[in-house]
């Protein structure tokens, strides 16, 4: 896409045309060791055959450069399109390559920050740019002259120590592609940001892997329609004056990936239906965070103490956090969904069973008692949840059975989790029972539970005493209990009262 190379189709977006034509090259057999989605199987990651590497290095000898040292720098580079850079810090800067005045791409690690603004003087005809911080720690800014690149596509910040980007990068008018990966000192976006009216895809996050959630959006952010990725949007600020709100999202239309943080500072189910999720049709994937413990949370971990037990334990319990789950109603082809931080007692918003074509759900950092009824959506194919503080018993509630099923006379058969293939919990608290249906016999036959299950994994529920019946006739291939209340003598080979539940399987692991 930044090289532009791809060339845009009637009715079908440049992200589609791309996936097509990779997926083109790895079927004749350019690519190899795919790792793939385990639930949809699309592809994550792959690896060039030493073959075609080998031809690919041959071809493009001349355009293509890495220089890791300061040996061999009289080369020529006139010809140079594509370069990474990566001068050791104890040798000299090499000024030969300033006359690589033609390049498209430059991956370039960072050394310090005096170098950017001369290196940004000789590179006007940029298409990608990454800068890997990796040298840095000190807050130093990217300089004004960004605004020169006036063609660059893509830019990728790797390690960023500032705390802010330049207003000139708003200058960028043809930036499809913003990636910043930072720490802790980033904490305002430019105001001016508007202006990128053809950015497709931007994301944000802390190099530790979580949300930026100090980061400052800037009011008028929803005036980027182009985009299709918005990772993560950050709902912050002290009062209404400051603060960027869900109502900035309203005409965002083309939305395939949304991210949104801060949803327990000041939100209300008002401010949440602004945002008409409803109506972006395009949208598969959906993040949802509340609470926030960016202030608390290493200091709570210091003195042993995890912060959801922190907010728990102050009875903060935001009831209104369901009045704003249930009024961020996606559209109803949703296909993943995640909810975090999340510290109402209950999680049953109106939408939730019209996911119809959800097939991944994750719930973490949660005060919840009780799971959403979830055994009924028709293609759930993976569900994980962790660090649930309240619940006690998870039971037939869970897997969608209604009272009147239960009594219901005859012969039809109902599925439950029918697409299930990967079930795993983390860190439930205080978690003691897991019962399945434990009926007449008559009532057993008329449920199907979990016929897909391939995968359970059980972690930290450390009050978990028994696993239920219905395992046994699930086709799992992989179950893994670790430090849970089911220790080996409950499941140990031939001997533990679990142990009939879960012998079929092939592979098991309890730690």
């Amino acid at each position: 896409m930044a090289q532009g190379y791809i060339e845009p189709k009637k009715n079908m977006e440049i992200e589609i045309i791309a996936r097509d034509y990779f997926e083109n090259l790895a079927i004749h057999s350019f690519f190899q060791d795919f790792e793939k989605d385990e639930n949809e199987g699309k592809i994550q990651k792959c690896k060039m055959h030493d073959i075609v590497h080998d031809f690919a290095q041959l071809m493009s000898k001349n355009v293509c450069f890495t220089i890791n040292s300061n040996i061999g720098l009289e080369t020529d580079y006139k010809t140079a399109r594509h370069s990474k850079l990566k001068i050791p810090k104890e040798a000299q800067f090499p000024e030969s390559i300033y006359s690589e005045k033609n390049l498209r791409t430059l991956i370039f690690v960072n050394r310090s920050d005096d170098m950017l603004s001369t290196l940004f003087q000789h590179f006007r005809c940029l298409r990608i740019l990454t800068l890997d911080f990796k040298y840095g720690g000190t807050v130093w800014n990217l300089p004004d002259a960004m605004e020169d690149f006036i063609h660059l596509r893509y830019l990728n910040l790797v390690n960023y120590c500032g705390d802010a980007l330049p207003e000139t990068i708003c200058n960028l008018c043809n930036l499809q592609i913003l990636k910043i990966i930072s720490d802790s000192k980033f904490q305002k976006l430019p105001q001016g940001m508007s202006k990128l009216i053809n950015l497709r895809h931007f994301n944000l996050g802390y190099r530790c892997g979580d949300y930026c959630s100090n980061v400052k959006f800037p009011r008028g952010f929803g005036r980027l329609t182009s985009l299709r990725t918005l990772y993560h949007f950050i709902v912050n600020g002290k009062d209404d004056n400051e603060r960027c709100k869900l109502g900035e999202l309203i005409n965002l239309n083309h939305l395939k990936t949304l991210a949104i943080s801060g949803l327990g500072s000041g939100v209300d189910e008002c401010e949440a239906m602004n945002a008409q999720l409803k109506k972006k049709i395009n949208l598969h994937t959906l993040m949802l965070r509340f609470v926030e413990w960016h202030n608390v949370e290493w200091d709570e971990w210091c003195h042993g103490r995890d912060p959801l037990e922190v907010w728990v334990d102050e009875g903060i319990t935001r009831e209104k956090d369901a009045l704003v789950l249930n009024a961020l109603e996606p559209p109803p082809n949703l296909e993943y969904l995640s909810i975090g931080s999340y510290m109402a007692p209950i999680m049953f918003p109106n939408w939730m069973m019209s996911l119809t074509n959800l097939k991944e759900l994750e719930i973490g950092w949660s005060s919840l008692e009780c799971l959403p009824h979830l055994g009924k959506l028709p293609i759930l194919k993976s569900l994980k949840m962790s660090h649930i503080r309240r619940l006690a018993k998870l039971g037939v509630e869970f897997m969608g059975i209604e009272e009147s099923e239960k009594k219901e006379k005859g012969h039809r058969i109902i599925p439950l989790f029918p697409n299930l293939i990967s079930l795993s919990f983390e860190e439930f608290y205080h978690w003691v029972e897991w019962n399945g249906i434990e009926e007449e016999e008559d009532c057993i036959r008329r449920f199907t539970i979990m016929p897909r299950l391939q995968n359970l994994e059980i972690r930290y529920c450390r009050d978990l005493k028994s696993l239920p019946n219905f395992l046994r006739t699930t086709p799992l291939q992989k179950l893994l209990i670790d430090f849970c209340g089911i220790q080996e003598e409950h499941c140990k080979r031939g001997t533990g009262k679990e142990w009939p539940k879960i012998s079929h399987i092939p592979n098991i692991w309890i730690y």
